[in-house]
């Protein structure tokens, strides 16, 4: 750490002793930054474990409603006497197996 120069001296000399206190005061503020910093992320984390978890309930509510639908629309298709119906009762049912897992 450079001070000024003594009147009389053309250059300055290094002081020692207050770089201690100023190296303290460095690595204090950046302990600091660095608590903040983590608090932030913390935060960031839990909101995004949140949100997964939302978007998970989201998801399994979609999949239950999808899985009642395609068994009530194969329920009707396998109620109809037509050979026609057959395939698309079977591609339904299917579905709903696929929906199921």
């Amino acid at each position: 750490v450079k001070s000024k120069a003594p009147e009389g001296l053309p250059v300055a000399f290094l002081a020692y002793g207050d770089s201690d206190c100023e190296e303290e005061a460095v690595k204090d503020s950046a302990i600091d930054h660095l608590k903040k910093h983590l608090e932030e992320c913390q935060k960031d984390f839990s909101r995004e474990i949140e949100q997964r978890k939302r978007l998970q309930e989201a998801v399994d509510c979609f999949l239950q409603q999808f899985l009642i639908m395609t068994k009530r629309v194969y329920t009707t298709l396998k109620n109809r006497p037509a050979a026609a119906v057959e395939n698309e009762a079977r591609a339904v049912h299917s579905i709903s197996e696929a929906a199921n897992w």
